[in-house]
């Protein structure tokens, strides 16, 4: 493992290198930010980042970001967490952001099992968080992240509560009923053509024109700060989904799922919907609440599926239900 402290801006370019931070316009690092890399097997690391607080420290929060994120992405998130006096542990998963991927160039994030992702992180809270952050530990988990991090905690009772963010726990119905989704996707994935690109997804990074039909957020500020990183630092993206990659989602979803009142979770849950989300399906979120013992739901009306990356009316609604949410696990 090798950690290596932020040091500031080593150059004057847009996007500029702070170690192994990149900075865009708009979006400056966390203070006192450190980032290190960490061996998940012989001939793989992923990229991990370690935030401090500011003032006392009530404890560490965990931040699992979704798919095709990176840290730099939840730089505005990480500095409301650490103001709000929580050390923030993240990690970029394998295959994307600031992880290295074997084949370079712009990427997928590809991987043949979700497995791989829960292994990732339990290295991390074994060998770089329970070592060396501060409990109480309270995990935040978005969309692909929110998805792992329920799998996390039905194993684990490292968390004293965890708040996902639209967690990922079906495929909505779209104009492909779902059913005929995940037989085309099974079927190419048996063909052995499971590194493909999801046919019909778009493969480039995204720009300006796209604000107006994004299912992300109706905030176009944050839109284009986000956009700007892609486009300055296409090295960080993962862009369209592989095959496998969805293959692999239908089969963890189903485990997830198949949680009940047998399996309680480790820890309380607070799972939030985005009233307007059409990346993931609010009603099996429900219905694992209602199954699940230690999950309850919260919906913010209006927004759209990327709550975090949001207007600020749909954002202080999210810290407003988190702080509520994790005071009484502080003590």
């Amino acid at each position: 493992m090798v950690q290596r402290p932020f040091r500031g801006l080593t150059g004057g370019m847009a996007a500029s290198m702070a170690e192994d931070f990149v900075l865009v316009a708009g979006n400056p690092v966390p203070a006192n930010a450190s980032c290190g890399y960490l061996e998940v097997s012989p001939k793989l690391k992923v990229r991990y980042g370690l935030f401090p607080a500011q003032g006392n420290v009530r404890g560490t929060v965990c931040l699992l970001q979704g798919r095709g994120e990176c840290m730099e992405r939840n730089f505005e998130t990480i500095r409301n967490l650490t103001e709000r006096g929580f050390q923030v542990a993240s990690l970029d998963w394998r295959g994307q952001g600031g992880s290295p991927a074997g084949n370079g160039g712009l990427r997928h994030g590809h991987v043949t099992s979700f497995s791989h992702y829960l292994s990732d992180f339990t290295k991390f809270m074994t060998e770089v968080v329970l070592p060396d952050c501060r409990p109480p530990y309270i995990m935040l988990g978005n969309s692909m992240g929110g998805h792992i991090g329920l799998r996390v905690i039905a194993r684990h009772n490292w968390f004293a509560a965890a708040v996902m963010v639209a967690p990922l726990v079906d495929i909505p119905s779209t104009r492909l009923p779902r059913w005929l989704k995940i037989l085309i996707v099974m079927a190419m994935t048996s063909l052995g053509l499971g590194r493909l690109k999801v046919p019909f997804h778009g493969s480039r990074l995204p720009v300006a024109e796209d604000f107006a039909k994004n299912p992300l957020t109706t905030d176009r500020t944050r839109f284009m700060r986000n956009m700007r990183l892609w486009q300055e630092a296409p090295q960080l993206s993962a862009i369209a989904p592989t095959v496998g990659w969805v293959n692999s989602a239908l089969v963890s979803c189903r485990k997830l799922r198949s949680l009940n009142d047998t399996t309680p979770l480790r820890c309380p849950a607070l799972l939030v919907l985005a009233g307007n989300d059409t990346v993931v399906a609010n009603e099996a979120i429900q219905q694992f609440a209602r199954y699940v013992p230690g999950a309850v739901t919260l919906s913010i009306n209006g927004a759209k599926h990327d709550i975090l990356a949001e207007g600020d009316t749909f954002r202080d609604q999210f810290f407003a239900a988190f702080d509520a949410f994790v005071a009484d696990r502080l003590d």
